[in-house]
């Protein structure tokens, strides 16, 4: 097996994971992206704290436009969602 094909592998499988846990705890996911040296998850904003205190906020700009999100490590993958903001 090629390094690379390996590499895909691994992700999906750390990815399958992370998704079926944070389903079994609740949480809806929205979409899952392999192509990073680790797995994206998005989900909708947590209504409880899975991440025991282990989250970050992360500025964007894209298109003119600035986004606020919040991301946390699972499983081997980042986990992140939309800060909602007052």
């Amino acid at each position: 097996m090629r390094p690379s094909t390996a590499n895909i592998k691994a992700r999906l499988s750390a990815a399958q994971r992370a998704v079926n846990g944070l389903a079994a705890n609740g949480f809806d996911v929205l979409d899952v992206q392999l192509g990073n040296s680790q797995p994206v998850i998005e989900i909708s904003r947590p209504t409880r704290d899975l991440f025991k205190g282990q989250v970050a906020a992360v500025s964007s700009r894209s298109g003119g436009q600035l986004h606020h999100r919040m991301v946390s490590r699972y499983l081997g993958c980042l986990v992140q969602w939309e800060e909602e903001r007052q």
